[in-house]
């Protein structure tokens, strides 16, 4: 619980929900989710050491992931503006990372070596990528940040599906929880590709020392993805972290696999791919029930609705407290003299 809260897994994503119509504050969101997300996964890695593994394991605890991984992809297909959408897309991302590592093999931060690293990388490209496709009209960036977290092949996501797989080769009740990942993540990959038209340009220029910042972080990660695809092995070796290149991955580990990792990656993809295809018209028909369905999988009401329970606690017991203590004193006082008086009667 603390790993999710640490890295604003949904539903514990309200403080990461920015403000309507108001453009994602890349500096910002590096530091609040970004960094946050990569420190809960650490934590999460140092519970499976822990002995964690077992608990994470559990059917019913696999089935809350699940779900959580499924209500933040709904939110992101149906997310009215693309701040809302660039941010659902990540936290989606943040509770995939957190299934990998709960199903790895390895232990420690072993299990969560390769999807912080899908998340920072990737993540990282897709959030600046789309910044440098607006004001650039350079689309890169952003097409290999969704490759990444779609766990396409010669990128480090390809690295995560022997541990999401597991959910094939286990216990029969766990195809169940496959078939509800495939469909989390079919909505995830539609999320993804949901809009192909280039993004509206800000209204005022962006400065030209902070677009080139931008184009250097996004060759920067780009090339660090490059390197992740081209030589994990070496990389786990260099975070002195053993086996860490999962044993169902062949020679190279980016590109081949047994059957049940292509399994994992073609269905959800394909699935998400067509559904994608159909979303538009798909929304059109559902009328004004997309925006209610935003509106109830954002989880803002429920933020309200504690807020205003809370108030209304701290009202009554402010007014409890006010009836014995206080203003209420004296009041009391002449209750007890008066049935004192009545007993002495």
């Amino acid at each position: 619980i603390a790993a999710a809260i640490r890295a604003g897994a949904y539903p514990f994503h309200l403080w990461l929900l920015p403000t309507q119509n108001e453009q994602v504050n890349l500096s910002e969101r590096l530091l609040d989710q970004m960094v946050s997300v990569l420190c809960g996964l650490w934590l999460l890695g140092w519970t499976v050491n822990l002995g964690g593994a077992e608990v994470l394991q559990r059917p019913e605890v696999l089935l809350l992931i699940l779900l959580m991984m499924l209500g933040s992809a709904i939110a992101g297909l149906t997310a009215p503006d693309a701040p809302n959408h660039t941010t659902f897309v990540l936290i989606t991302s943040t509770t995939t990372a957190a299934l990998s590592g709960a199903l790895a093999l390895s232990n420690g931060p072993a299990a969560l070596i390769w999807p912080t690293t899908v998340f920072a990388l990737g993540g990282g490209l897709w959030l600046i990528g789309e910044r440098v496709w607006q004001e650039w009209n350079v689309a890169y960036p952003v097409y290999i940040g969704a490759a990444s977290l779609a766990s396409i092949p010669f990128t480090p996501g390809f690295l995560i599906l022997p541990s999401l797989s597991r959910l094939l080769t286990t216990e029969p009740f766990y195809l169940t929880l496959f078939a509800l990942y495939v469909l989390a993540q079919m909505i995830q990959i539609a999320a993804m590709v949901r809009d192909t038209g280039i993004p509206e340009r800000h209204s005022t220029p962006q400065s030209p020392f902070l677009l080139a910042r931008q184009l250097i972080s996004c060759t920067a990660l780009g090339i660090g993805l490059a390197i992740v695809s081209y030589r994990p092995d070496r990389i786990a070796a260099f975070a002195d972290l053993e086996n860490a290149v999962p044993l169902l991955l062949g020679n190279p580990p980016v590109m081949v696999a047994d059957t049940v990792v292509w399994l994992t990656l073609g269905l959800p993809l394909v699935l998400g791919i067509l559904f994608a295809m159909f979303t538009p018209r798909f929304l059109y028909y559902l009328s004004e029930w997309p925006e209610r369905i935003s509106q109830f999988t954002r989880l803002e009401w429920l933020f309200q609705l504690s807020w205003w329970s809370a108030n209304r606690i701290s009202d009554t017991w402010g007014n409890a407290v006010g009836v014995v203590e206080g203003a209420g004193y004296i009041g009391w006082l002449v209750v007890f003299v008066l049935f004192g008086y009545l007993l002495v009667s």
